[in-house]
């Protein structure tokens, strides 16, 4: 009976050097099953990234001026084979690969499934030149038109709460009212694989209203502190400067553009923002 394995991992821990690992441990043991392996990932980068790093593990592997290469130990005890036939397999499997590109398949998920639909196209009535494309900005940018049409609907209070909240937080902060461009900015995340890596857990946090909320209020008394400390360490600038009886524009290197301004800057009522 097969055995279904699950690598539960965050961005960034590893997942392709796993993912790698146990798709050149499939080709040890049948290295013509690459035309038969399906490797599906997110983005066209990471499968890129993917079918770059197999071919790279596979050279190392093969590779004798290379010591002590990823996997080798690993296979060896797996294989129950010596070094040399591994390196020997990895040459071979290689060259399996080289000669035969185009069957050595590492797609994204859109890809996988448009080549599906693609082999069925008689049975479901399409026409053989047929292209899907997904626009997910334009399906995006219907969704939020959608949200704050329906935002007077009953049941809808607390979203309402919370977009006219929003809203007059841009007001106060001199900027635009108008919110469907931050909310789309913002959407951007839901299609990059960080997103989808824990997509799941970080729902349910974002369905929690309480737990919002009181995400929102640490996050505020923490930006909080830090402009406090930002003005603080102005002040002590500045002061220095002035004990010292010199004139930040006149004493000092670059005049108006000299970078010491930067405490004044600090020490300004207004918040310390990036255009400073």
């Amino acid at each position: 009976m097969s055995q279904l394995t699950i690598y539960r991992a965050s961005a960034g821990s590893g997942k392709t050097f796993t993912l790698t690992r146990e798709f050149i441990k499939l080709l040890f043991k049948q290295p013509s099953e690459y035309r038969n392996i399906l490797a599906v990932t997110f983005t066209n980068k990471a499968t890129a990234e993917m079918r770059r790093r197999i071919l790279e593990k596979l050279f190392e592997l093969g590779n004798p001026a290379i010591e002590k290469p990823d996997y080798l130990e690993e296979l060896m005890q797996e294989m129950e084979w010596k070094e040399a036939k591994i390196r020997e397999r990895a040459r071979f499997i290689l060259r399996l690969l080289l000669h035969d590109f185009s069957r050595f398949s590492v797609n994204t998920i859109d890809s996988f499934f448009q080549q599906i639909i693609r082999s069925f196209a008689r049975d479901a009535g399409l026409q053989l030149g047929f292209r899907t494309e997904l626009d997910h900005k334009s399906v995006m940018t219907q969704a939020i038109d959608r949200v704050v049409q329906e935002m007077d609907m009953k049941g809808h209070e607390t979203l309402k709460k919370w977009l006219l909240e929003f809203a007059e937080k841009k007001i106060t902060e001199g900027k635009s009212w108008n919110i469907n461009n931050e909310i789309s900015s913002f959407s951007e995340e839901i299609f990059k694989e960080a997103y989808q890596s824990v997509a799941g857990p970080l729902s349910e946090k974002l369905s929690d209203r309480d737990f919002m909320n009181q995400y929102l209020l640490k996050l505020h008394a923490i930006l909080g502190r830090y402009e406090q400390e930002l003005k603080e360490i102005g002040a002590k600038g500045l002061e220095i400067i002035r004990k010292c009886d010199l004139d930040i524009l006149k004493d000092f290197n670059g005049g108006s553009r000299s970078k010491v301004l930067v405490f004044k800057k600090l020490n300004e009522e207004e918040k310390f923002n990036e255009d400073q």
